[in-house]
C-alpha cells in the first residue's frame, strides 16, 4: 500500500539557503503537522502531541511517497524519529513523485506539474502567504510584534488545507498514466541518487571563506576605481544603466552588459577610457560573493559537508542537475593554474594571484578546490574523454571516425585527437596539433559537438565569436567539409528526425537502424513521442505532434511538443539536431548511471559526479587510481562496439592542477590593458564610503531576501518610524529610519543600512551583511 504525505514544518533557519539537510538538523526547525492518504483513502492530519498514526508506527507493508523526498526524508529522519519516537524509514520503502514527474520530462513544480498533467489541483495564493507566514524565519521586529491569536488560526487553517491539496495532487500525479514506470535499473539508480546526496561532499571552508573575502575586497577596490576613473557619477559595477550611458556617449551603442556584449565592444578598439570602464566592470563580474556564500551557507556547520546538491532527471535528457549550492558549473583549470596558488589565496597574497592574471578569474579558475575529501581520505575523479563525439560515431556507425578514435586510445598521440585537429583548424595555428592547449583544445570539443548536433554558422559563431574572424563563407566551407568527411551522420541526422515523425502520424514504433547498428526505437502513444535508447530507458516528449515547417518552405513537418525547462511548461519544436544531442547525452548519461551502480556495487563512496565525470572518495592508500578508471570504462553489454576512453586524477581537492607553473606573459593588448588595470586596483587606497556602497549596492541585487533596517534598531521607535538621533541631543526624535537607509532631520546625517548597524548598533561589515 502507498502512504502518500505532505509536511508542514517552521523554523529560524532558511530552508531555501541552507537546503533540506541543515533545515531538518537546526534546533529551531520544527512541525507544524504533516497529512497522510493511505492509497485512494481520505486525507488524515497528524500534529505533534498526537501517537505516531498506524502506517508510521508498523512501516514494513507501505511505501511512503512524497512529492520532493529530500525535504520529507530530512524532516522524518531528524525530527519525527529523534523528537517524536517514530521508527526509521528505510530508502527502500520511499520513493519521489517529483523525480518520477521529471524522468517523464513533466515540472518539478507539483502545481505547475499538475496543470501540465490536466489535473484538478492547484495552488492557493492566499494558502501560499499563510504558509510563508508561518514558516519562515521571523524579523526582529516580527518577534516584538505582539501576535494576533484569531489571525494564526485562519492562517493555520489555511495552511492546512494547502497540506491536504498538496497531498492529493503529489496521489494523483504519481498515479497519472502519462509518466511511465521507472525500469528497475533506473529505479536502482533513484535509490543510490538519494543515497549519494545524502552521503554529500566535502566543503573546504577555509578556501571558501578566503575565496569569499578577496571577492569582497576586490570588488570595494574596483568600485574605488570606477569612482576616481568617472568623477563620481559611477561608484559600483552593479550600476549597469550608468555605465552604458558613459560607454554609449563615447560613440557605441551597448544595450546590454552582458558577457558577449562586454567583449563585443572591447573587440571594437574603444578609447582608453571606455576599454578601462568595461576592463573594471569585467572584473567585477567575477566577484562570486553570493556563490562562495552559497556553498558555506550549504555546508553542514559540524561535518563540513554539502548534502542534497545533486537532482537525477533534473535535467534533459535525463541527466543530473546540481541545484542549491550549484556544483555542477564549477569551471575547469584549463589555465592551468598552479595549486601553490590556494596557499597564496589562504595567505590574503594577492600580488601572488595577481602574477597570474585578474585575481577574481584566478581564483574562479581554481575553484574546483572548494570540494575536498575527508580527512586521511582522497578524492578519485575518473571522467569520459571526448565521450559524445564517441557516442554520435558510434550511433551513425561512422567507422573511420571510430577507428580513429581507437588509434588515439591506442597511442596517446595528441596529433590524432580529434578535437585538438578541430581547434589548430579554428584558431588557424602555425604550431603543431600537439601544442594545442587545454584552453584551446575546448574550443574544438565545442565546434565538434555543434558540428555533430547539426549545428551551421550561427552555432560556430556562439562557440568561437572571439576566436575567429572568418566570413561566413568561409566558417560555412570549414561546416561544409566537417559534413562531407561525415556521411553517415548525415544519414543519422535523417533517419532518427524521420522516424519519429512516421511514429507521431502512424503509431507504430519505428526502429531508427538495422542491426548490428544500436537500437534507437521511436514510438508514439497518442500524446508523448518517446526515443527508446540501447539501454531500454526512454526519453520523453510530452505533447508532440507535427507541425509546418517554418524555416523551410517545403522541409519537412517540424515536431513540437511540451517542454519543462526552464521552470516553465511552453511548447517547444524538435529540429533534427535537438533529437540527436538528445539521444547522445542520453547515452552519455546511462554510462555515467552504469558506473555509479558499478562503485556502489564494490563497496566504494561515490561522493559526487558532474556530466560525464565520477568521483569517489576513499580512504588513503585504499583504491587505485587505476582501478576507477578502469570501472567507468567497463562498457555495459548495451554499449558493445561504443570505444571508450578517460583520463583519472586523485588527492585531497577535487580540483585537478600542476604543483608549479610559470606565470602567462602579457601578450596581446587586452591583456596587457587587463595588467595595467590590475595595477590601478592594487594601487587605489579603499574608499570607505565607496566600499559601503558597493556593499549596498551587492545586498540590493539579493531583492526580497534582504531583511530591513527597521528590524534591526535597538532604540525606541514611534509611530512613523523616528528615533532620537544617537549622534545629537535629540529629545524629539528626528532620525528617520527607512528599510534601506536612515537621515536625520535634525542635524542631517544619514547613511545605508550597514552604516547604522556598524555606527549604532556595533556590528562589523561582516556582521552586518550576514545579519542583513
Amino acid at each position: 500500500m502507498n502512504i502518500y504525505w505532505d509536511i508542514e514544518t517552521y523554523s529560524q533557519c532558511n530552508l531555501k539557503d541552507h537546503g533540506a539537510h541543515i533545515y531538518a538538523s537546526d534546533p529551531a526547525t520544527d512541525i507544524h503537522f504533516f497529512c497522510y492518504a493511505i492509497d485512494n483513502g481520505k486525507v488524515q492530519m497528524w500534529r505533534p502531541g498526537d501517537p505516531p498514526p498506524e502506517p508510521f508506527a508498523n512501516p514494513v507493508a507501505y511505501q511512503f511517497v512524497s512529492d520532493n523526498w529530500e525535504f520529507e526524508r530530512a524532516i522524518h529522519a531528524q525530527i519525527l524519529v529523534k523528537r517524536y519516537g517514530f521508527p526509521p524509514l528505510l530508502i527502500e520503502q520511499q520513493d519521489c513523485a517529483q523525480r518520477l514527474a521529471l524522468a517523464s520530462a513533466y515540472p518539478a513544480e507539483l502545481g505547475l506539474r499538475c496543470e501540465a498533467l490536466d489535473l484538478p489541483y492547484r495552488k492557493d495564493e492566499e494558502a501560499r502567504k499563510a504558509m510563508h507566514r508561518l514558516s519562515r524565519p521571523q524579523t526582529a521586529k516580527k518577534r516584538k510584534k505582539p501576535e494576533d491569536p484569531a489571525a494564526r488560526e485562519r492562517d493555520l487553517a489555511l495552511l492546512l488545507e494547502r497540506c491536504k491539496n498538496d497531498v492529493c495532487a503529489t496521489r494523483a500525479a504519481y498515479n497519472s498514466p502519462r509518466l511511465r514506470p521507472l525500469l528497475p535499473e533506473e529505479r536502482q539508480q533513484l535509490l543510490l541518487d538519494a543515497k549519494i546526496n545524502a552521503r554529500g561532499v566535502g566543503a573546504n571552508v577555509p578556501f571558501l571563506e578566503a575565496a569569499r573575502a578577496l571577492a569582497i575586497q576586490e570588488r570595494n577596490a574596483i568600485n574605488t576605481r570606477l569612482n576616481e576613473l568617472t568623477a563620481g557619477v559611477i561608484t559600483s559595477v552593479d550600476q549597469v544603466s550608468r555605465i552604458m550611458e558613459a560607454v554609449n556617449a563615447c560613440g557605441h551603442g551597448m544595450t546590454s552588459l552582458s558577457k558577449r556584449s562586454v567583449a563585443t565592444t572591447l573587440a571594437h578598439q574603444p578609447t582608453g577610457f571606455v576599454r578601462e570602464l568595461l576592463e573594471l566592470r569585467q572584473r567585477g563580474a567575477f566577484a562570486s560573493t553570493r556563490k562562495f556564500k552559497k556553498l558555506l551557507d550549504y555546508a553542514d556547520p559540524d561535518t563540513h559537508r554539502l548534502r542534497g546538491t545533486l537532482r537525477i532527471y533534473g535535467a534533459g535528457p535525463g541527466r543530473w542537475s546540481s541545484i542549491g549550492a550549484q556544483l555542477h558549473n564549477l569551471p575547469r583549470n584549463d589555465a592551468e593554474l598552479p595549486s601553490s596558488l590556494i596557499n597564496a589565496l589562504l595567505a590574503g597574497d594577492r600580488a601572488e594571484l595577481a602574477r597570474f592574471g585578474n585575481p577574481l578569474q584566478v581564483v574562479s579558475g581554481i575553484s574546483r578546490a572548494v570540494l575536498c575529501a575527508a580527512p586521511e581520505h582522497t578524492l578519485i575523479c575518473a571522467d569520459f574523454s571526448a565521450i559524445e563525439s564517441r557516442i554520435t560515431a558510434w550511433l551513425a556507425n561512422e567507422t573511420w571516425k571510430l577507428e580513429a578514435f581507437r588509434r588515439f586510445d591506442t597511442t596517446g598521440d595528441k596529433e590524432l585527437d580529434l578535437y585538438r585537429v578541430l581547434a589548430h583548424r579554428i584558431l588557424r595555428k602555425s604550431t603543431s596539433i600537439s601544442e594545442i592547449t587545454a584552453a584551446e583544445r575546448q574550443l574544438g570539443k565545442c565546434a565538434e559537438l555543434a558540428c555533430g548536433f547539426g549545428g551551421s554558422v550561427g552555432a560556430w559563431r556562439r562557440i568561437a565569436h572571439d576566436a575567429d574572424d572568418r566570413s561566413d563563407a568561409e566558417v560555412e566551407a570549414i561546416i561544409r567539409q566537417w559534413r562531407d568527411q561525415h556521411p553517415a551522420i548525415r544519414a543519422f541526422w535523417r533517419n532518427l528526425a524521420q522516424a519519429a515523425r512516421v511514429a507521431i502520424r502512424t503509431g507504430r514504433p519505428i526502429l531508427v537502424a538495422p542491426a548490428p547498428r544500436p537500437p534507437i526505437v521511436a514510438a508514439f502513444d497518442g500524446y508523448a513521442l518517446t526515443l527508446t535508447l540501447p539501454s531500454g530507458r526512454t526519453i520523453n516528449y510530452p505533447g508532440a505532434h507535427l507541425t509546418p515547417n517554418t524555416k523551410f518552405e517545403d522541409g519537412a513537418p517540424d515536431i513540437e511538443f511540451f517542454d519543462n525547462a526552464r521552470r516553465q511548461w511552453k511548447p517547444v519544436r524538435a529540429w533534427f539536431g535537438t533529437l540527436v544531442e538528445n539521444c547522445v547525452q542520453g547515452r552519455a548519461r546511462d554510462l555515467l548511471a552504469a558506473a555509479i551502480i558499478r562503485a556502489e556495487a564494490r563497496g566504494w563512496a561515490v561522493v559526487f559526479h558532474c556530466h560525464d565525470e565520477l568521483v569517489i572518495e576513499a580512504p588513503e592508500g585504499t583504491v587505485s587510481e587505476q582501478d576507477v578508471l578502469t570501472l567507468l570504462l567497463d562498457p555495459p553489454a548495451w554499449a558493445a562496439g561504443l570505444p571508450l576512453s578517460g583520463k583519472v586524477h586523485s588527492g585531497p581537492l577535487y580540483l585537478e592542477a600542476p604543483e608549479t607553473a610559470d606565470p602567462p606573459v602579457p601578450e596581446t593588448e587586452q591583456e596587457i590593458v587587463e595588467h595595467a588595470v590590475d595595477a590601478f586596483v592594487a594601487s587605489t587606497p579603499p574608499n570607505e564610503a565607496i566600499a559601503r556602497s558597493a556593499d549596498e549596492d551587492f545586498l540590493a541585487s539579493l531583492g526580497s531576501t534582504l531583511a530591513p533596517l527597521t528590524d534591526f534598531v535597538t532604540l525606541p521607535m514611534d509611530s512613523s518610524g523616528r528615533v532620537s538621533c544617537p549622534f545629537h541631543t535629540d529629545p524629539q526624535p528626528s532620525c528617520k529610519i527607512y528599510s534601506d537607509h536612515w537621515h536625520c532631520f535634525g542635524c542631517g546625517e544619514h547613511g545605508d543600512r550597514i552604516d547604522w548597524l556598524t555606527r549604532v548598533e556595533g556590528m562589523t561589515k561582516a556582521e552586518a551583511i550576514d545579519a542583513l
